[in-house]
């Protein structure tokens, strides 16, 4: 009964967790029409150039908060995590639709991670993953600032046009995965009717 409830409890932390990044301010500000990126050249002289960046979006303060509930959802001391979260798909008694399901949207997030960054950004001659540039931002700059990552990710804004791309690949990532947090808080909506059911038997 106890661990029935604990697991009940940690479903509905990461469903309200998925609804509050769904209705975040973050997410609303990339579903504006005026917003995005658009980078331009002003001539300097004969054959030089200075980049212009123009970015309208999301506040520093936004992205910070999505951040901070996303969360939730890697980091292991929390019950939401996707980690433990496959605890309870593991159970047994779990009907196997719900197994197949989740491990399906498991398997998106990890491919998705590892997948090479969609504008092609390169530093040194290398190609950045979604995960590189995700763990960078998170631990480098926006929480728990890590000196290593602190460091690279400041030697990867120098220039204010791969500061831009970088933060447009960050935000398209960051969607990607949101979808695939609302498909898992469906399936979440099932199992937990599931385990209320085994409560009452």
């Amino acid at each position: 009964m106890i661990r029935i409830e604990k697991q009940i409890s940690a479903l509905e932390l990461f469903n309200e967790k998925a609804s509050k990044l769904t209705n975040s301010a973050f997410i609303k500000s990339l579903t504006d029409k005026d917003k995005g990126i658009k980078i331009g050249y002003n001539t300097i002289g004969e054959n030089k150039f200075s980049p212009i960046v123009m970015q309208k979006g999301h506040s520093n303060d936004e992205l910070d908060a999505f951040i901070l509930t996303y969360r939730f959802f890697i980091q292991n001391n929390e019950a939401s995590s996707f980690n433990n979260i496959a605890e309870i798909y593991n159970d047994p008694n779990l009907h196997k639709m719900y197994k197949t399901c989740f491990q399906a949207a498991r398997t998106e997030l990890t491919n998705l991670l590892n997948s090479l960054n969609k504008f092609g950004i390169e530093i040194d001659n290398r190609k950045l993953s979604n995960i590189e540039i995700l763990d960078t931002y998170i631990y480098g700059e926006l929480a728990h600032a890590n000196s290593a990552k602190r460091e690279k990710f400041q030697s990867w804004i120098k220039d204010e046009v791969v500061a831009s791309l970088l933060t447009a690949s960050l935000c398209f990532c960051l969607i990607e995965i949101l979808n695939i947090i609302y498909y898992v808080q469906i399936l979440n909506d099932g199992v937990i009717k599931h385990l209320h059911k085994e409560i009452s038997l």
